[in-house]
């Protein structure tokens, strides 16, 4: 989160260690992305199985309102925070 570091403690040795970032591609068109503006007429078009479920789960992120620990409940949310929230 970028700012973040400047309002909180440095991290240790230890929880640097016990870090791990990964970046991953989405590629169009591959196995595991497809891009559509709607779907095909048929199943075969699709390269689907007519008697096997095909359809999609829609994935929704969003952020809400920030939550603070219950010992911070009296402390202002920082602004790398609001910067994410507004």
């Amino acid at each position: 989160m970028p700012g973040r570091t400047t309002e909180v403690r440095p991290p240790t040795r230890k929880e640097l260690a016990a870090t791990l970032a990964l970046s991953l591609p989405i590629r169009e068109g591959g196995w595991l992305l497809k891009v559509a503006d709607d779907w095909p007429a048929t199943p075969e078009e699709a390269g689907a199985e007519p008697d096997v479920w095909s359809g999609l789960v829609p994935v929704r992120t969003g952020l809400g309102t920030p939550v603070p620990a219950p010992w911070a409940a009296d402390l202002p949310v920082p602004p790398s925070v609001h910067r994410l929230t507004d």
